[in-house]
């Protein structure tokens, strides 16, 4: 869960100060949350779900999504409901054409990055 609190605020652009000043927090405080020593109280949890952009449930969701699959996740978020239906519908376009997950995985630019990584 602290991974997907830190990928949520890098995505703001802030600081664990920064955070820390906005919801009225030390930054050890922001910081023990963010690697998992801690926990937010709910009232910390909804000013930092307001603050990011994202619900509480999206803050603790947790699933398998990885924090690259977070980021994407909020920017899909962050659209308005005709950019996200515009987006959804190319989603599903460009997947329907492919029998199986390689052809879209591989063309996924975090999938490619990843492979460029391993490949040195």
């Amino acid at each position: 869960m602290g991974r997907r609190f830190a990928a949520a605020r890098e995505l703001k652009g802030l600081t664990q100060q920064g955070v820390a000043d906005l919801i009225g927090v030390e930054k050890a405080t922001i910081s023990s949350w963010e690697s998992g020593r801690n926990m937010p109280n709910p009232f910390a949890l909804r000013a930092m779900a307001k603050l990011y952009g994202q619900s509480v449930d999206a803050l603790l969701w947790d699933g398998a999504l990885t924090p690259e699959a977070l980021v994407i996740a909020a920017k899909f978020d962050a659209l308005n409901d005709s950019q996200q239906k515009k987006l959804e519908a190319l989603w599903m376009a460009f997947i329907s054409d492919s029998a199986t997950d390689a052809p879209v995985e591989a063309a996924m630019p975090i999938t490619s990055a990843a492979k460029k990584i391993s490949a040195l």
